[in-house]
């Protein structure tokens, strides 16, 4: 029985038009974003925003086999699921709970000490 506390959202298939033109908004707009950045105030303490850019792959081997991941602008796709969370993908592909970033092999970046 598949594990009900994994959060998807539908497939592109059953979203209606409307829902896929929305999305498609939301892509663009963030790419839009990445190209244009707004600039930041020297005394902010904003260092930069840390997500991964949409439609990146991530890709990892578990149990002998490749799983490759989507990150989307709202969450990630994993065999044409969508998650909003990469832990959620990667409790999907493990059967485990597992920190989907360290499941990825990310590591945190070091902090500066101002």
């Amino acid at each position: 029985m598949p594990d009900t506390d994994v959060n998807f959202a539908p497939p592109a298939e059953a979203l209606t038009t409307n829902e896929r033109l929305s999305e498609l908004a939301q892509l663009l707009a963030a790419a839009v974003d990445r190209t244009n950045p707004q600039k930041i105030n020297e005394n902010s303490s904003d260092e930069g925003d840390s997500s991964l850019d949409i439609l990146t792959k991530l890709v990892r081997e578990w149990n002998g086999v490749e799983h490759t991941v989507t990150v989307l602008a709202k969450g990630f796709e994993w065999q044409g699921r969508r998650y909003k969370s990469l832990s959620g993908a990667a409790r999907a592909i493990t059967g485990a709970n597992w920190n989907g970033w360290k499941f990825f092999g990310f590591t945190p970046r070091p902090r500066i000490s101002k």
